[in-house]
């Protein structure tokens, strides 16, 4: 399996009293953190005299292991269809992994409708368009702006439809409407210039300054790639080479090569332990349910 993938250890499953199967666990590689829980440690320090400024190495080596999970698996016809910072795993190395695999399709599938997280869906499956693997594109450039601690879309939008509005809010309908993706359906939504541009400036203010390749400049293009009303977003691995990345992915993958065979060893003796107290728990569970 791929390195920031998180590697399936055991499966349990019971059944009901007709004999048909009511539960399935799936146990995975241990993690200490999910980058939800990073996000939310980093943020505390915001709003007061002294906000924390963001470094681009960090949000750098965020997406290139994402996108390196999702490269994994869109090369081999699967899309994770639920990519969120709480379905990415995280290690005190800060070393992520992809896991929470319970919607992931395969491209070969005929998809119009999601049944994960709404707020990572973007336009062609608010519209119950076809999709592909452009979804985890679209949520993944999500996962970068709440890095910075600036999601897309306010405490209140809470509805598909409230979603597809501030979508286009943000980044616009020209006077087409998009009828070259979606046809008619947005025809009755008044022509407006988006704010794209200002949203990331206020976005960025939460960074350091840029470091060569890695600079806002740089990662201004990388998002306005990721998160584009077109459904028909550039592959992963055609991210992993753009300006912003390139340079550090090469570095990381070094890196990783170098530290593969100590952290394997390292992560069987954790993951051994936390199956233990597991098969503890669940056997006890199931004693509780007969």
């Amino acid at each position: 399996m791929h390195d920031n993938i998180a590697v399936m250890k055991d499966s349990f499953w019971s059944f009901d009293e007709q004999g048909i199967l009511n539960h399935l666990w799936i146990v995975t590689e241990r993690m200490d953190f999910t980058l939800a829980d990073f996000f939310r440690h980093t943020a505390k320090k915001d709003y007061t005299p002294t906000p924390r400024l963001r470094d681009h190495r960090h949000l750098g080596a965020i997406l290139v292991q994402t996108l390196q999970a999702l490269d994994y698996l869109h090369q081999r016809g699967i899309i994770h269809r639920n990519v969120k910072p709480e379905n990415i795993g995280m290690s005190k190395k800060c070393h992520l992994k992809l896991f929470d695999f319970g919607v992931a399709r395969s491209t070969n599938t005929d998809l119009t409708e999601l049944v994960s997280t709404p707020l990572y869906h973007p336009l062609e499956v608010q519209l119950f368009e076809q999709y592909d693997w452009g979804v985890d594109i679209w949520a993944t450039g999500l996962v970068a702006l709440e890095f910075l601690n600036h999601s897309l879309y306010p405490a209140n939008v809470n509805s598909k439809d409230k979603i597809k509005q501030r979508i286009l809010d943000v980044l616009g309908v020209p006077e087409d409407k998009y009828k070259e993706f979606f046809k008619h359906k947005l025809k009755n939504e008044v022509q407006r210039d988006g704010c794209f541009d200002a949203f990331l400036t206020t976005a960025f203010e939460r960074l350091e300054p840029g470091r060569r390749d890695l600079n806002e400049e740089n990662l201004r293009d990388l998002l306005s790639k990721m998160l584009c009303i077109n459904p028909r977003r550039p592959l992963a691995s055609e991210l992993l080479e753009h300006e912003y990345l390139k340079m550090l992915q090469s570095a990381m993958t070094r890196k990783q090569i170098e530290n593969s065979t100590n952290d394997q060893v390292t992560d069987h003796a954790k993951n051994q332990r936390d199956k233990e107290t597991l098969i503890k728990i669940l056997k006890n569970f199931s004693r509780q349910l007969m």
